[in-house]
């Protein structure tokens, strides 16, 4: 089997997509800190739970505790060209474009279902969707099915 670093372009914009990754991590991070550290101030719910029922923002959790870290490591280990920073730059790109993408879909339908739902973060992640297709294309554009 050959190593999946061998299938990337010696031109893949290695270093360009590891910035990205970890950035993503970080400006997501801050979001979710802008939602936690108030409420824990204050010792009430976190604002993105506000007309719900739920005690804890289940997507937050998820993030920081398992998506962000590996958007992270998977940054770093890309800058490193180390062969799961490849394998996992790729698979991230694809599942937080994805993600974006279905955030901008479901508030655009939760606002059409109920107008007083804002839509305050369609463009946003309209934005990153197209920004996310941007990067996934030029990382995985000259992947070889048969390394030379």
């Amino acid at each position: 089997p050959v190593p999946i670093r061998e299938r990337f372009a010696p031109t893949t914009p290695v270093r360009g997509t590891a910035v990205y990754l970890v950035l993503v991590a970080v400006l997501t991070f801050l979001a979710w800190m802008r939602d936690i550290v108030p409420a824990l101030v204050h010792n009430t719910l976190p604002v993105s739970l506000d007309k719900t029922v739920m005690l804890t923002n289940s997507i937050e959790v998820m993030d920081l505790s398992i998506s962000l870290p590996l958007l992270t490591l998977a940054g770093i280990w890309l800058w490193r060209r180390k062969v799961w920073g490849y394998f996992l730059s790729g698979v991230l790109l694809v599942m937080f474009t994805i993600g974006t993408l279905g955030i901008a879909v479901d508030q655009t339908f939760g606002h059409r279902s109920d107008p007083t739902q804002s839509l305050a973060a369609v463009p946003l992640m309209a934005a990153v969707t197209v920004v996310g297709l941007i990067v996934t294309y030029f990382y995985l554009r000259k992947l070889r099915e048969d390394p030379l």
